[in-house]
This record gives structure tokens, sequence and C-alpha cells, in this order.
């Protein structure tokens, strides 16, 4: 789902009686909560009233003549399946998109972590150039809040909407039930605002997400971190209630293959001159060390708790009973110290009294400096690294969670500086305002890479120019996904749409990926599937093409014509028609 398609969301008008209904505007009814402003606005209910298919079926015809093709790419398909190696294009199994994603979390090249808009983490892509699509909402990975009155608890539950899939006995002591027609959302990237209604309580908790993506700014877009602010009103005018909000985090990234993969290992931290109380979890996501960082701020009439373990593959009763009767989280639950699954929490406890709000923020970093593509073949260095002397000792997680706490209001400036000259435009439609910011996303979501220049680059690539290192030391190396289906880095027929983006809020990066375009050519002769012919490859060393490069070999030399069919065609047929 992409975001930025909100004008489709309307409350009806007091004279719609007299109109015939229009079928394309979905009504609202009439407890939706609005949320203030432009974006892409949704309830916790919401689904979608379409299932989108491609807007042609094929003819008989046209299913006849591409059976030879089909046979061939069928072929190829099956080589380099048993080889395991992902092919760039894949055809048989298609993406299935969801229609539950929010804004992302996190900067630019830095990897990121997706929102589901009702409030659950999914859609990990953290490795490079990989989009996880299939991990779902993670159970453990949760805000929680308990509210106390009297002394005892009367009310506890998962701040999350979304359907979560458990294994059998995972976590079946949390309440997931929040009601989604309490649920509203808005999403303008790169921030969001979550609010879940507690009527009962007349209770209201906003989450307001902020990410670090700010333009003309080569330093705070590159982080890998993610703000949380979070407000809670007391609308009753008798009640006192003690709130707690709890934020919890596991290893790995909600995929199997990494749940398991390598011990853990957890700390607390504790930044006294900035108020900062946290925690960081240690462990790996395919074979690359990874740390989380988790961290509230302390504020006055505040008692901030931290679990440093606790099994999120077990029924999670010690943790969450522990919140239930002392509004803390426990120091651990038995959790063993070296655990292959292990999670933490943080949480801010206070008092709110009747008619009144107070605001908490949070904080989620993930410290993964060295990557590598499938292939494995060569490490790179995370363009944030530059900023922090001590990356490679795997002790930044803490760091980045108390740099994005303390610039929380400088961010928010830099943002509405960008943004206000558009969404203070009377002259411009709401639909417009959204979609121009939300389809942005995919500068954070987009499989993007943003790597730190190593010197080692010139014994590999020694087509570069002395210009473009330069360059290249200045800013690092920048490269997106042309699609989440398409696994091609910097195609250039795609780049060429996308490069007024980006030339306009990060020129410098564009100056870089336009100097990586400009090197030598060789010819090879190839075989085309489509075409069932050979043709010319104009090999590019690095970047991409018309058609792109494998994002498993992002170093090697990339070429202009891939192997579905020939990129240099439809050359000819503009030739033809001048």
């Amino acid at each position: 789902m992409k975001l930025g398609c909100c004008g489709n969301m309307r409350r009806r008008g007091s004279n719609s009686s007299k109109k015939k209904e229009d079928k394309s505007v979905m009504v609202v009814e009439e407890d939706w909560l609005p949320l203030p402003g432009p974006g892409w606005k949704a309830r916790g209910d919401r689904v979608p009233k379409e299932k989108r298919v491609p807007f042609n079926r094929p003819t008989p015809q046209q299913i006849y003549e591409a059976l030879p093709f089909v046979r061939r790419y069928f072929l190829y398909w099956v080589k380099h399946t048993f080889d395991k190696e992902k092919l760039f294009i894949n055809t048989f199994q298609p993406l299935k998109h969801k229609p539950y994603y929010g804004v992302p979390c996190g900067g630019i090249g830095c990897g990121a972590i997706g929102r589901d808009f009702r409030g659950g983490f999914c859609k990990f892509s953290l490795r490079p150039g990989l989009v996880e699509h299939n991990v779902d909402v993670v159970a453990a990975d949760q805000f929680i809040i308990s509210v106390r009155e009297n002394g005892a608890c009367i009310y506890q539950k998962v701040l999350s909407a979304a359907d979560v899939r458990r294994t059998s006995g995972q976590l079946s002591s949390w309440d997931f039930g929040f009601p989604k027609e309490n649920v509203n959302y808005r999403g303008l990237f790169p921030r969001s605002w979550t609010v879940y209604r507690i009527p009962q309580l007349e209770v209201n908790v906003t989450i307001r997400q902020i990410s670090p993506v700010l333009p003309n700014n080569y330093e705070d877009s590159t982080l890998p971190v993610c703000l949380f602010s979070i407000d809670v009103e007391n609308n009753s005018v008798r009640r006192e209630y003690e709130i707690s909000i709890a934020f919890a985090f596991r290893n790995g990234t909600g995929n199997r293959r990494w749940d398991r993969e390598a011990e853990c290992s957890a700390a607390k931290f504790e930044d006294s001159r900035e108020a900062v109380r946290g925690v960081t979890l240690s462990h790996s996501i395919s074979s690359m060390p990874c740390t989380y960082g988790l961290a509230t701020v302390i504020n006055e009439g505040t008692y901030v708790s931290v679990c440093e373990r606790f099994d999120p593959s077990r029924n999670g009763s010690a943790f969450w009973t522990h919140l239930q009767q002392t509004g803390d989280v426990p120091n651990d639950d038995g959790c063993s110290a070296n655990a292959r699954e292990m999670a933490v929490s943080v949480c801010n406890r206070f008092k709110l009294a009747p008619s009144t709000r107070k605001s908490h923020d949070y904080a989620l970093g993930w410290d993964m400096p060295k990557v590598h593509f499938g292939s494995i073949a060569r490490s790179y260095y995370r363009r944030y690294t530059r900023f922090f002397e001590a990356f490679r000792k795997g002790t930044v997680a803490h760091s980045l969670c108390v740099r994005a706490l303390t610039m929380k209001k400088k961010w928010d400036e830099e943002i509405e500086k960008w943004q206000n000259p558009v969404l203070l435009h009377e002259k411009l439609p709401e639909w417009y305002k959204s979609a121009l910011f939300n389809e942005l996303y995919f500068v954070t979501d987009g499989g993007t890479v943003w790597f730190e220049f190593d010197e080692c680059w010139a014994d590999h690539e020694t087509h570069l120019s002395n210009y473009t290192k330069e360059k290249m030391k200045e800013v690092g190396r920048f490269g997106y996904l042309e699609s989440w289906e398409y696994r091609m880095v910097n195609t250039y027929d795609v780049h060429f749409y996308a490069s007024y983006a980006l030339a306009q809020l990060w020129p410098r990066l564009e100056l870089v990926v336009q100097c990586e375009f400009k090197s030598v050519k060789i010819l090879r002769v190839l075989p085309v599937h489509h075409s069932n012919t050979t043709a010319c490859r104009t090999v590019l060393a690095k970047g991409g093409d018309k058609n792109g490069g494998r994002r498993e070999h992002f170093y090697e030399l990339i070429f202009k014509l891939f192997a579905i069919c020939a990129g240099g065609d439809y050359e000819k047929s503009i030739q033809k028609a001048k």
C-alpha cells in the first residue's frame, strides 16, 4: 500500500442526501475522531473495498505468443532457484502487498522498520536491499498501557489493533484486544499520529512518530532511529489515574530464520546529563551483528523502570502480571542471560490528574554498522558510522537513542520548515499535500542503502574517477531499489522520474548517483529470454542502468541489459519513430 491516497476519505456533508452518492468516496462513520491537518487517514477497522488486479487480462492470442518466453524463463528460474540465488524479478512468486502499512521508521539508507497503521511493527528492511514483506506484526514489539486507580490496576492492554499471529502459547497472557474502531491514524511522512481512545476511562493516548528524514541534512538523515512522543490525556473531571506506558522489543525481525540465529545479550544504560534511561539488545540478523536500543526520558514526577530481558516465545505472564500489579516492568522474568530469543522493555510511570495531559518521549534505535549483500563477497559500513567513533565496538545503539531524544525539538522544527509552505498553501488540495510528502516514504522504505566511502573500493572498481571518489568521500554512496518487486538498484529510467525529489531535497546525493553513471563501457553478447536472441550489454561499472543492477552484487559491474528483454530495444523504436 502506498501512502498518500487520503483524498477518498471524507466526511459526508449535510446535503449529501440530495446528491447521488459517489461510490468512490469512503463514508466515515459519525464516531470517527478526525485528526487535524493533511495526511493519509484511516480508522483501525478500515478494510480496503477493492482488491486491485492488473488493469488488463491477457488475451488468448497474447498467452499463446508468450508460451516460448514462459518456457525459457522457467528454465532460467529453475536454475537460479536451485542455486539458492534470489531472482531480480520472480514472475512465478509475485509479491503480495498488504493494505496495512503506515509511515515507516528510520532515516535514509540505514535500514527501516515498518509500521502497521493500527499500531504494530512489521516489514523490516534492516538487511540491505531487502524488504521482508512476509513478516507480519511482531507480537513482542509493542507499546502497552496500564492504568491504575487507588492502587489497583483497572485497565491494561497492548496499544495495537493489528492482527497478531502467534505460535501456540506465545505471549498468551498479553491482552491484544484493543478495539479497532477506537484507533485513528494520520500519516504524513516522515511523521505519523495514532490515537487510541479508551472511552470507559475517558482517556486518549496519542503516539506521534518522528523519523529524521530532513532535507539538506546529510548527518541526522542517516540515523537508524525513530522517536515516539506519547501524549496521554485524562478527560475525566473527577478521576485521577496512575499511568504506565511500556515499550517492548525483541531480537530479530519477525522472520523465523533470525529468531534463534545467535545468542542474545542485553545491558541497561543511563545518561544522567540528558536524563535518559534505557536498554540495549545485541543479536544478529543474517550473520550481521545488530543492536537494538530502547530509551525514554526521565521527567520530573515520573519513575522509569527497565526490563533487561524476558522470553518473547513463552506466555509472557511474569512480565504482564508484574506490570499489572506494580505499574513497572520487571528487571527480568527468568530469561537466560544468553538466550537465543530475548526481548527488552522500558516503562514510564506517572500520575495524571483529572482534565490534564502529559507527554513522554521514547526512542528506538538499531545499530547495524557493517552489512553485506546476499553474495557476502564484500562488506560495507553504513553512512551513520561516520559520526560515531564507537561504531566498530557495537556500542552506538544507546548513543542513537540519546541523540534522538535530545534532538526532538530541532527535528520537528526542520520538518515543519520544510513542509509548511505546502501544508499552509490555501490553493493546494488536501490530497495533493498528503501525496506529495507521503510518496517520499520510499527514500526510507525502498531498500535504500547509504554507505560510507571505503578506500578499498578503488582496488575493486578501477573505473571510478578521482572526481567520483571525492564526491563519495564527501557524502558516501547511495542506492535504492527500483521497487519492492524488482530487486534492482538505481535503475536509471526509474531514477529519471524520482531524481527531481532527490535533487530538490538532497542534491549532493543526486550528484553522486549521476557521477556513478558516467563510467567506462564494455560490450558483451548475452541471451535475451523474451525474444530468444542475443544482444550487446553495455557494461556500466557499478550503479545500475536503464534496467539496473541486481541487489546481490551491488558493487560489481552492472549491465544495461537484463535477462528478460533487451533494454536497448526501446531506443531503436524511438529512432524509427523519428
